[in-house]
């Protein structure tokens, strides 16, 4: 059997900190697995490298992050398929460790760490967004869901998923929708935590990261609904008393409470971060009242 192969795809939209992603790739310390780097999207200041790996893909129509991923995924021709987001590095090293780290698994996902001087609000939608991914937090096993920002999966998977759901159209729950299809169909998210990538996003404020996470709230509901295999009863109740005005609002505060508490408790890890759990506390609110205000919309009937 050969060495495993790989196609990079990284989308992106006019992405200010691309070229930083791909010198890093350039200067992989096996490059020779590396068959393709498919960067997708819409990006109009690029400089690729003296390189007949790099490839540019322009995508007119909706270049989302979903889009631009299933357009370079669709096209690759490796074995395997590795998502990295236009703002992140990986180490040098990243691939080493991942082909060391190659068993029977379909999924295979790094951490995901930050610069040391990003900004509090920065810091605190980082905590909440990536969980047990952020680096250092975790160093368990398998995960039950992991950003597309720092992820290999095996081309074969992908394509009987069909890829991402395009229907999410911003940067929030489309990875996570892909990696619930994914454990419906059997499969386990293996976790590589020495593989790791610095994430530089543009949150940098307390409106961007509630923003986001609210976002992701709305999201979370989306994919539940829609994967109806992860739509427990235990879900379907909770959702039923959040869409209840004012008695929605009691219960999400009581879930921001008990996710807190769960939180500190099951990954003892998080407390290193203490300065940063007021903040986290505030946009899990953001989350919560996304969760909300999507099941009251589908209530009212005005989202479909």
């Amino acid at each position: 059997m050969g060495l495993p192969t790989f196609s990079i795809i990284i989308p992106t939209y006019q992405s200010q900190q691309i070229q930083q992603t791909i010198s890093a790739i350039d200067c992989q310390t096996q490059p020779s697995n590396i068959i393709e780097v498919l960067i997708v999207g819409q990006q109009d200041d690029l400089s690729l490298p003296d390189n007949s790996k790099f490839r540019y893909i322009r995508v007119e129509k909706n270049p989302s992050p979903a889009r631009n991923r299933n357009v370079g995924a669709f096209m690759a021709k490796s074995e395997w398929l590795c998502f990295f987001d236009s703002d992140c590095v990986p180490s040098n090293d990243w691939f080493e460790k991942v082909i060391s780290s190659l068993g029977n698994d379909n999924i295979y996902v790094g951490a995901i760490d930050l610069l040391p001087d990003i900004p509090y609000w920065s810091w605190c939608d980082h905590l909440l967004s990536f969980g047990k991914q952020v680096n250092g937090i975790y160093k368990g096993k398998y995960l039950k869901y992991a950003a597309t920002n720092n992820m290999v999966v095996r081309r074969n998977l992908f394509i009987q998923i069909n890829g991402f759901d395009e229907s999410y159209t911003l940067p929030a729950g489309e990875d996570y929708d892909f990696c619930t299809k994914a454990r419906l169909l059997g499969e386990n998210i293996r976790f590589i935590h020495h593989a790791v990538v610095l994430h530089n996003h543009t949150r940098k404020s307390f409106k961007n990261s509630w923003n986001h996470l609210y976002l992701y709230g709305e999201s979370s509901v989306r994919r539940r609904i829609k994967n109806n295999g992860e739509l427990t009863r235990w879900h379907k109740f909770i959702y039923l008393l959040l869409s209840i005005k004012i008695l929605g609002e009691i219960i999400g505060l009581g879930r921001v409470l008990g996710r807190a508490i769960q939180r500190m408790s099951s990954v003892p890890n998080y407390l290193k971060y203490w300065k940063y759990l007021p903040g986290i506390f505030l946009l899990d609110i953001a989350h919560t009242k996304g969760m909300i205000s999507h099941l009251r919309s589908l209530h009212s009937g005005t989202r479909s």
